[in-house]
This record gives structure tokens, sequence and C-alpha cells, in this order.
């Protein structure tokens, strides 16, 4: 969605591709560590990419209207945010940190869309 808005509103392309920049960084960091937690048996070919990321066709498409493309941004890093927070109690430490930093990463998207 992020991508999207900053592709069709130029007025909120920086806000957006902030937005969207930090959650391919969260979708990395807890990518790489399900990778540690649960290791592939080694074939010798390395894993192919999602494809979602490989056709650079994440998310959804941007609402039209620049006011509805924000709120609708708001909206998906709250939904995050919260989704985050919830699990926070319930992973072991190093996880629970991780998750809690995209929690709050999350709720900082409120200010870079303000």
């Amino acid at each position: 969605l992020a991508d999207a808005v900053a592709a069709a509103h130029p007025a909120l392309a920086g806000a957006a591709r902030q937005v969207a920049a930090d959650r391919r960084v969260h979708a990395d960091a807890l990518s790489a560590e399900v990778r540690r937690a649960t290791p592939a048996p080694v074939t010798g070919a390395p894993p192919a990419p999602s494809g979602a990321r490989a056709s650079g066709s994440i998310g959804s498409p941007a609402p039209v209207d620049p006011a509805a493309a924000r709120t609708a941004l708001l909206r998906a890093s709250a939904s995050a945010q919260r989704q985050a927070a919830d699990l926070v109690t319930a992973l072991p430490r190093y996880r629970a940190g991780l998750v809690a930093s995209v929690a709050a990463s999350c709720a900082s998207h409120a200010v870079v869309l303000a």
C-alpha cells in the first residue's frame, strides 16, 4: 500500500516511501528470524524469493483521493502496530524485542504521516 500511495500521490510520496522502507526492513528482519529458528535442509540451491516480493506486487492499490490514501496508510500502520504489540508478551525475549521494535516503528508512522 505504501509504495502504491507513493507512486499515486506525489504530496505523500516522501512519507509513504519511508513507511514502505520501514515495512521492508521489518519483513526482512522477521523473515531472517523465522529462517534462523527453523533452518531449511541444505539442498544446494538458494531459496527462491517469495512471489509477492519478486514480482513487486506487494500490497493494495492506493485510494484515488489523497486524504483517503493517508487514512489508509494510517489505518494499516495502526493495525500492524496492534498486531505486533499483541504478540510481544507471548514471545521469547529476543523475538519479543524484535516484534516490539516493529510495533514501535509502526506507531511512529502516525507522526511521519501527520
